[in-house]
């Protein structure tokens, strides 16, 4: 028996050794990308990698080339070198174009040698063949030298490194913590696509272990791998690794790694880790998911609610002709998905008949909707009409009974069981062959969600609220005196010009404050440099975001697109633009500059924050992209969510890795799928900035491995000091109840979704109702704050890169 398990277990292995499981899992025991992964979790990212044998003198990973491999090292040597200066580096961009040269020149002489021989060969003189040979071979053999040379010192083994100022600027800025991690490409999963800003990791010199001084032809060396062999069988411990930030995105290396020894890496794929977690973190099946959405009962939920709703489903198996509701009953509350085999609904004789049934149900406009799959599709097989997706009409009669409805795999019945505490089954549900369905009980519903029919009112209110968002714009202390001919988009956007930049969302893309001097009418705008768009590859994730922007309706906190535009230059076009139907004057970081926030107008701040994100949510949208740069403040007060450079229409789950470092919640980390409640944990993080001026995980001079680390052990302290001792109760409360490490613990996710979140506390100074309609006065703190600030202070400036001479108008252009 133990021979067996035993068997079970090296067979669960796959390829890996029993030795090489046990030396991968002490590896990745302090890693923070694997550890929090369970152990069959970590099984499957092993399957994924790559047992790969180094020679000495390999050139593994080069500083400044965009890195996509992680590696841990079973054994041998490898040395870690840093290019700290911009001479080393043009040094080592120098030396590897040389070299490359050399190789260019030895492919073009064997080139030129197989052309004169075959001449040679065609004119049958071998003496002038032998000649030429003799001639061309020494050179020829200089060259391979050279290269061979070259190939033994790591230059050429992974293409030429690139070196300029912005590249040096971006790992400037990324070292201060304020690059944006901006792999808006969806398709790249887990970033590192055309998307990615690139920038190095600085990483202090005790986490390398300075050797000092050493100086090589790649830089200083910093520190020097070793495999536990090598220091003898008594060491022991944990196998090194490098390379983990690949794992998140494609970024410039900050240093470069040589083996000293021949030895063995074990390498994983950014690609294939991704693929790894995906595989064993599917999320509920699409099909649920669709089903569970077409249902008009649970429109009330937004996606990530749907996405828990579909992880409460239970599994219940019935054989042929086993009776799974009896017609009459009041006391099952459960409501099922069929999985596989089919169910067929069946009226007796006993109760009242099929056509009173029907009649009873049209009379109640209350249960309209709500009525029970197997009332439903027999009234509508009794019409002509035909059934929901899964449902067919069978009205043949048995024995006295009338089989009404036949539900195959896809269908949704009983659902108006979550609803309604007196549903009663107007019929039998009876499984046709072996069945397989998935079930929820109204308690199990009730118990994470609260009850349906208050998440029904409140999704109410909104679309109520939704309707009346022209009125509410349309008043001037909102837009100002031209609010309807903005509104409208009644003017020429060839006209308007740039005062100037309110921030930079991208190299490619600004937010600006615009104006018609004609029309006396100021406003606000995204505008994309079409070359810089071209040349950084973000034609698609441009379009993504202008088509998911174009579909936003009217809303005080979530501004629309009310016109487009292309501005050319000698017939092409130069930028393209959107206006907003908003007058902004500074961002809300802006703001912050001058310190913190007084509790009471963070939580007006927070508020406005809240309410577009739940308009979002309910419009199936994950911002993703919350922070205190990218919400932008208007001379009213109002704040608002204008970047949508990370947003994305949800369908379910996603894995890509975007957003503002500091601000990421830790299944984005992870890289284990997520869904809208990151901005749940994001709103925890904005609350601790505006009341603190700093964020939970990331502190003064951190780059981003140690923010990351910290955010997915979800822990984190408030400031000791005399203000942080003063934040209040309330404040620690709200901040904790977001800042929870489960998605489905975050408050605005369970029971009571949104309205319990605006229902906490801390928010008790906020008049939601007047917030909502955009005529709350501002807090004291922050009218002062807005008034001496003089609107965040001066606007920066921008010039787009000019079109290449002749260069036609890109595809995506026609969005605009």
């Amino acid at each position: 028996m133990a021979a067996a398990e035993q068997q079970k277990q090296q067979l669960d292995l796959g390829s890996l050794t029993p030795q090489q499981h046990r030396m991968l899992e002490q590896s990745v025991k302090h890693n923070f990308l694997l550890n929090h992964l369970s152990e069959a979790e970590r099984l499957t990212v092993y399957k994924s990698m790559q047992r790969v044998t180094v020679q000495p003198h390999q050139v593994i990973i080069n500083q400044g080339e965009r890195g996509d491999d992680f590696y841990i090292v079973e054994s041998g040597v490898f040395d870690v070198m840093v290019a700290s200066s911009t001479e080393q580096l043009e040094a080592l961009a120098l030396e590897e174009q040389l070299q490359q040269q050399d190789l260019n020149q030895l492919q073009q002489q064997q080139q030129d040698l197989a052309a004169e021989q075959q001449q040679q060969q065609q004119q049958q003189q071998h003496a002038a063949v032998a000649g030429g040979s003799s001639g061309g071979t020494p050179r020829a053999a200089g060259v391979q030298q050279r290269a061979a040379a070259g190939k033994a010192s790591g230059g050429g083994t992974t293409g030429s490194l690139l070196v300029d100022n912005d590249l040096m600027a971006d790992i400037a800025a990324n070292a201060a913590g304020e690059a944006f991690l901006s792999s808006i490409e969806d398709g790249q999963e887990g970033g590192g696509g055309p998307g990615s800003v690139g920038s190095a990791t600085t990483t202090a010199p005790g986490d390398f272990g300075m050797l000092g001084g050493i100086q090589t032809e790649w830089g200083e060396l910093v520190h020097t791998y070793c495999a536990p062999a090598m220091h003898g069988a008594e060491s022991g411990g944990a196998h090194p690794s490098f390379g983990e930030l690949a794992l998140l995105y494609g970024k410039p290396r900050a240093a470069t790694v040589v083996s000293q020894t021949e030895g063995v890496l074990w390498r994983l794929s950014r690609q294939a880790f991704r693929a790894a977690l995906q595989a064993v973190r599917r999320g509920p099946d699409p099909a649920v998911l669709h089903t569970l959405r077409g249902c008009e009962l649970l429109e009330c939920l937004t996606n990530a609610q749907l996405v828990m709703l579909a992880g409460l489903l239970q599994p219940r198996v019935y054989e042929d002709g086993d009776i799974i509701t009896h017609q009459g009953d009041t006391a099952d509350d459960s409501c099922f998905y069929v999985a596989q085999g089919e169910v067929v609904a069946v009226v007796y004789p006993s109760s009242a008949s099929l056509a009173a049934a029907t009649t009873a149900a049209a009379a109640s406009p209350q249960t309209q909707g709500l009525l029970s799959a197997a009332v439903l599709g027999a009234a509508q097989a009794a019409s002509g009409n035909g059934g929901r997706d899964g449902f067919s009409s069978d009205r043949s009669v048995h024995g006295g009974r009338r089989e009404v409805l036949t539900m195959g795999p896809g269908a949704f019945f009983g659902e108006r069981n979550l609803a309604d505490p007196s549903f009663t089954w107007l019929a039998s549900m009876t499984s046709r062959g072996r069945t397989l369905l998935l079930a929820v009980t109204r308690g199990a519903f009730e118990a994470v969600f609260g009850p349906l029919a208050a998440l029904a009112a409140d999704h109410a209110a909104w679309q109520a609220w939704l309707a009346r968002q022209h009125e509410l714009l349309s008043r001037s202390v909102v837009l100002g005196p031209r609010h309807e001919q903005l509104l409208a988009g009644s003017f020429d956007p060839q006209a308007l010009h740039m005062r100037g930049v309110l921030w930079v969302l991208s190299g490619c893309a600004v937010l600006a404050s615009l104006e018609e001097p004609q029309a006396g009418m100021a406003l606000t705008g995204r505008l994309f440099n079409v070359e810089a768009v071209q040349q950084q590859g973000l034609s698609e994730a441009v379009t993504r975001m202008r088509r998911l922007s174009a579909a936003l309706p009217p809303c005080l906190f979530v501004p629309h697109t009310v016109a487009t535009w292309r501005s050319p230059q000698h017939g092409q076009a130069v930028v393209a633009g959107e206006a907003l139907g908003t007058v902004g004057v500074c961002t809300l970081a802006a703001l912050l500059q001058g310190g913190p926030l007084d509790e009471r107008s963070a939580a007006y701040v927070t508020a406005m924050a809240v309410l577009g994100l739940s308009h979002l949510h309910r419009l199936g949208i994950a911002y993703r992209g919350l922070s205190a740069i990218t919400l932008l403040v208007t001379e009213g007060g109002l704040v608002q969510l204008v970047d949508f450079r990370f947003a994305k229409a949800t369908q379910g789950r996603t894995f890509t890795l975007c957003g503002v470092p500091e601000y990421l919640a830790p299944e984005v980390v992870g890289g284990t799928g997520y869904d809208e409640s990151v901005d749940l944990w994001a709103l925890g993080v904005l609350v601790y900035h505006l009341i603190t001026g700093g964020t939970p995980f990331a502190h003064l001079g951190d780059d981003e491995l140690r923010i990351y680390r910290r955010i997915l052990r979800a822990k984190f302290h408030w400031p000791d000091t005399p203000a942080g001792n003063d934040i209040s109760a309330d404040a620690r409360d709200l901040v904790a109840q977001l800042l929870q490490r489960e998605p489905c613990k975050r408050l605005g996710m369970g029971r009571g979704g949104f309205a319990k979140l605006r229902a906490h506390p801390w928010f008790r100074s906020v008049n939601w109702a007047e917030l909502q309609e955009g005529r709350s006065m501002l807090p004291l703190g922050l009218r002062e704050r807005l008034f001496h600030s003089g609107g965040g202070g001066e606007l920066g400036f921008w010039t787009p890169q000019p079109r290449q001479a002749g260069a036609p108008n890109p595809a995506w252009l026609e969005e605009f």
